[in-house]
């Protein structure tokens, strides 16, 4: 009898494997500070999203809708379906349908409520990884892709294939100290840190101390800009470097030239961008766009440096 709830046991286990293995790929979007997840729909094709929180103006009924950007643009990284959430700091949208269009009401950002790619944020990640029961690729900004860092390192997932992190920081310090220069040296910077975002801890997880746990067969690319005037460059390149090192073969970095930190899907790197993130994902045997795959390998090829 043992043996037999054990086979079935097996059977069960083995079948939920390969149910879960032949999900959809799921994108998943992790937003910076400030911003919102519905910004996922800047970055996924034909810029549109479905299950968009909306409010009927006439009734108040909060119903779900699909959301259509007026973006011209053809850049495009993620395809559907795309996981989408708000951190806890994220600014609170009202979107409004009316009769043939939507509008975005109003917006407000709680930074007090970030920790900065910590505890708040690695959790709220957490907890929306669990509601995914396939295979998917993380995508990051800022802030988000720091998240992804520490979630990753501390909880290991399996079910990730693939790991894009745009601007991430290695630490909140550098990113301050980038901010004010030598202020930081009086204190300026921790005081900052302190009563702009008492929920960090400045002795807590930092990405840069924990990038070398994170599963070294997932395919990472950095993608950063050297113009960035808000998180510096030197932080993917930092990270970039923590992660080969810790036997990571297949982790890439590629370095924009003129992308500012909120802009690089709209700048002129965005064809760049674009073509070289869908290499990666034809060199991981990922869905990608052929053409702009072949296109973007020899961009690829310059993506691990020494």
């Amino acid at each position: 009898m043992k043996l037999f709830v054990y086979g079935i046991c097996l059977i069960s286990f083995f079948l939920s494997s390969c149910v879960a293995e032949n999900a959809p790929l799921t994108y998943v979007y992790s937003h910076g500070l400030g911003s919102v997840g519905v910004h996922a729909i800047h970055y996924v094709k034909d810029h549109s999203l479905d299950k968009v929180k909306a409010l009927v103006e006439e009734t108040g009924e909060i119903i779900e809708m699909s959301l259509k950007s007026d973006n011209p643009t053809p850049f495009y990284i993620l395809y559907q379906p795309v996981h989408f959430f708000n951190y806890p700091s994220s600014r609170e949208i009202n979107v409004i349908q009316k009769r043939s269009h939507v509008a975005i009401e109003k917006e407000l950002a709680y930074p007090e409520k970030a920790s900065l790619a910590q505890h708040i944020e690695i959790e709220t990640l957490k907890n929306e990884m669990e509601k995914i029961t396939g295979p998917c690729i993380l995508f990051g900004r800022s802030m988000g892709a720091s998240t992804i860092i520490n979630y990753m390192a501390k909880y290991k997932p399996t079910n990730v294939k693939a790991i894009v992190l745009e601007s991430p920081f290695d630490t909140v310090e550098r990113v301050v100290h980038r901010r004010i220069g030598f202020l930081d040296w009086f204190g300026l910077g921790t005081l900052y840190l302190k009563y702009r975002h008492p929920a960090y801890n400045g002795a807590g997880v930092k990405p840069v101390n924990v990038a070398h746990l994170i599963d070294p067969h997932i395919p990472i690319l950095f993608i950063h800009s050297k113009k960035d005037s808000f998180v510096p460059v030197e932080c993917s390149r930092t990270l970039y470097r923590v992660i080969k090192a810790s036997g990571n073969e297949q982790v890439h970095l590629f370095e924009l030239r003129e992308a500012k930190h909120n802009n690089a899907g709209i700048s002129a790197d965005a064809d760049d961008y674009q073509k070289v993130v869908h290499a990666f994902y034809k060199k991981y045997g990922l869905p990608c766009d052929e053409g702009l795959a072949l296109e973007g390998m020899p961009l690829l090829a310059l993506t691990r440096p020494n």
